[in-house]
């Protein structure tokens, strides 16, 4: 039952209307290797939440932070750490 309710709220309630409203510093982090054209849906992400950043690793799928967890830490760490004032710009 948990399993359903889970798997509707994607169509009850998607969050990609969400996107454009979100007013804090954003990471779009994921692998170039997750289906479905992930690359050109992260950028999507990024161009949508206003001053997003995007990683795309090339050697990852669905789970970098399991896949290559020095990398996902690399990234996330320096995200976390950029200035929080400065502007951001999406690749």
């Amino acid at each position: 039952m948990v399993r359903t309710l889970l798997q509707q709220m994607v169509y009850t309630d998607p969050v990609v209307y969400d996107w454009a409203h979100i007013k804090a510093k954003a990471l779009v982090i994921g692998g170039e290797k997750d289906g479905a054209d992930f690359p050109a849906r992260a950028k999507f992400i990024g161009d949508t939440i206003p001053g997003a950043q995007v990683f795309v690793a090339p050697t990852a799928g669905h789970v970098l932070h399991l896949e290559d967890p020095a990398l996902f830490n690399r990234e996330l760490l320096k995200f976390l750490k950029s200035d929080l004032s400065a502007p951001t710009q999406n690749p």
